[in-house]
């Protein structure tokens, strides 16, 4: 397993919860746990196991790579000048969290999804469309 840096994920920690006016026992109100985890982990004395982080992601607004790591392909996507939604992000936020095989089932999903919207927006419009 890959050794990470956690005083400067402790950092990257305190410094969002900061930056969203929370206090530590407000995210530690948010994730479930104590406010003196919280203290642990921005000061790097504790692991941030797999679960929390996840949590502590979503509270803080952002993604479980740049607490880890300090950088965000997603936000290298919002950079781009793109016509993309917060909507958009959040489920590429989502999917990022599983496994591959359900991302593999998402995508079949949602094909299967615009593909009959497609065909209903089709159907709809030579209803509506005058006969010749």
């Amino acid at each position: 397993m890959a050794e990470y840096d956690r005083e400067a994920i402790g950092r990257r920690i305190y410094e969002r919860r900061t930056e969203l006016g929370l206090r530590a026992i407000d995210l530690a109100d948010l994730i479930g746990v104590s406010r003196v985890a919280v203290s642990q982990w921005e000061r790097g004395l504790s692991v941030l196991g797999g679960d929390k982080l996840m949590n502590i992601a979503e509270a803080l607004k952002c993604s479980p790579e740049w607490i880890i790591a300090g950088t965000d392909h997603l936000e290298k996507i919002q950079d781009l000048d793109l016509n993309i939604e917060a909507s958009d992000i959040k489920i590429l936020r989502l999917a990022q969290q599983l496994p591959e095989t359900e991302k593999d089932n998402l995508i079949k999903m949602l094909e299967d999804k615009i593909e009959y919207y497609r065909k209903l927006y089709t159907e709809l419009t030579q209803k509506l469309s005058p006969q010749k």
